[in-house]
Parts: structure tokens; sequence; C-alpha cells
């Protein structure tokens, strides 16, 4: 960064080895460089989206929603230029619409995400996650569905399901949810124990 000090990608990158190092302070003054240097850029994404994951990590979710906010607002017009979505920041959004409360606008944000970036389930795994954390198996299903439909390879996806499942009583589904499991993964002990139990019931 010293010998290139107009490198957007440079002050990235050395915020993230700031991070790393524990100087958080200097980490996020180094992001900040690195939006002024290229607004526009796709290392400016990443620099929001650092910005961030910095905040969140502090406590300052508000902030860190703002910075979040524009590391997507970004993303989108890069994305038009032919740039790659990079789905952490849409996911760390939603967590933190999540835990706000704020369920529709989250899953909103999953929906838009997988639209742009096909595979992309991650954020409706979360959903049915903290629905079953709630006791609402249903919704949980629902959601967990939503995410193997977006990514069959999910294995926590496809695992939770399958929980779900036999605590709705559903013990033919349950089962079928851990043979699909082990069609991708056949070593999966987590999976063999659960089938075991299966049979056992």
């Amino acid at each position: 960064a010293a010998h290139d000090p107009q490198s957007p990608e440079l002050r990235v990158a050395l915020a993230e080895a700031l991070s790393r190092t524990g100087r958080a302070s200097e980490a996020e003054e180094s992001a900040r460089e690195a939006v002024a240097l290229g607004p526009e850029t796709p290392a400016a994404a990443e620099a929001w989206a650092f910005i961030g994951r910095i905040r969140a990590a502090r406590g300052n979710l508000l902030e860190a929603a703002e910075a979040l906010e524009a590391a997507l607002a970004l993303q989108r017009k890069l994305a038009g230029r032919g740039h790659a979505i990079d789905p952490r920041p849409w996911r760390l959004l939603g967590e933190l619409r999540l835990s706000a409360g704020n369920e529709p606008a989250a899953l909103a944000l999953f929906e838009e995400l997988s639209g742009r970036l096909p595979g992309e389930g991650g954020g409706f795994r979360l959903v049915g996650v903290l629905r079953e954390d709630r006791g609402d198996l249903g919704g949980a299903e629902r959601w967990l569905e939503r995410a193997l439909q977006a990514d069959p390879t999910d294995a926590e996806a496809r695992r939770r399901l399958a929980r779900v499942h036999e605590e709705l009583g559903r013990l033919p589904e349950a089962r079928d949810d851990l043979v699909a499991l082990l069609r991708f993964d056949p070593d999966d002990e987590e999976a063999l124990l659960s089938l075991g139990r299966l049979a056992l019931r």
C-alpha cells in the first residue's frame, strides 16, 4: 500500500490483515480509505462489507446495517457491469434483520440474493433454523425446503429438515431426508446414527 497508495484493492487487503492482528480501528480506517480511493469499484463494495462485519462484531448494529446496505447497493450496480455477487454481506445483513425481528425484510433480501445467485439458499436455512428454535415446525419445514430447492447439496438444511420431520412424527419423510443426505456423503456419521435411531423407533 505504501508503494501503490492509489490502489483500493491493496487498502482492502491491508484492512483484512490488520483485522487478523486485532487492530480493528486501523483496519476500518484502511477500509474507508479504499472506499475513498475507488468509490465505484468492487474493492469499495468489499470494503463496505468489511466495515459492516467490524461494526456488527462490535455490536454497532445500526452502523453495521448501513455499511452492509452500501455494500449491497454497490454490488447491485456492479452486477450490471458483469461483476460477481459476493453473498456474505447479504447473509450478514439478513441475519441482522432477523435478529431485529424483521423477518419479512430478511426474506426479501434472501429472495433477491437467490435470484441474483442461483444455488444460494443459506439465508432460507437461517430462517428455517430460527423457526425451528421458536417451535414453529411448519414454518421451519417450509423454509428448509426452500433452502434445499435453491441448493440440494445443503447438508445442514437437509439434516435440520430430517429433525423437523421426526419431531412432526413423519418418520418416513425423515428417513427419506437422511437417505438423501447419505447420497451426497455416504460416510456422514451423524446421518447414519440418526437413520439407525429412526429404524429403532
